[in-house]
């Protein structure tokens, strides 16, 4: 380790066994590294390393991550729909010592989880709430409502199929705009 303190990492309120591996802080930036397999395992995610990348995919099938070693960039992305965190840095990047790789107790924060410190004691539960990622798509009642937040003019279509509706319309901002239409068949 870099330094003579002694951690210990709980998990759903359970002492983690860390065998040989040992919880340590980060030289730059003073981060609270944890041995990322085993916690994150004690967590529910599956682990799954790619040697040739150095990289490892988290996954508990709601939540989803992939840590670089090396590269302190970190987001969670739904394992259920679209959507996803934007990057963000925590001061310090993966890191493999012994066999072992390492990553930041904030990257748990990121994953829906409470970090609380308590002396050289770190816990790490799940949240009992999970945040939902927020949804982009702002619904507009009509085109004169979206028309107000766009930087373009929308190109409706000339011609629609008999039977099919304008159902929903939706943006993301001043640049994107989507159009859904149906027709009772579908519905």
């Amino acid at each position: 380790t870099y330094d003579d303190v002694k951690y210990t990492v709980s998990v759903n309120n359970n002492s983690l066994l860390l065998g040989e591996s040992e919880i340590y802080v980060s030289k730059k930036g003073g981060n609270i590294m944890v041995p990322l397999r085993k916690t994150a395992e004690a967590l529910s995610f599956d682990v799954e390393w790619n040697k040739d990348n150095k990289s490892a995919k988290l996954d508990n099938g709601s939540i989803n991550t992939t840590v670089y070693i090396g590269n302190d960039s970190y987001y969670m992305a739904s394992s259920t729909a679209i959507g996803m965190s934007a990057p963000t840095s925590l001061g310090a990047a993966p890191e493999i010592i012994n066999d072992v790789a390492y990553v930041p107790t904030d990257l748990f924060e990121i994953l829906f989880c409470t970090v609380e410190y308590d002396g050289n004691n770190v816990y790490i539960n799940p949240e009992t709430e999970k945040e939902e990622i927020p949804n982009p798509f702002i619904p507009y009642e009509d085109m004169e409502s979206v028309k107000k937040v766009l930087d373009f003019e929308p190109v409706i279509p000339s011609y629609i199929p008999d039977g099919y509706e304008m159902k929903e319309i939706t943006s993301t901002g001043s640049d994107f705009l989507q159009i859904i239409y149906t027709n009772d068949i579908d519905n």
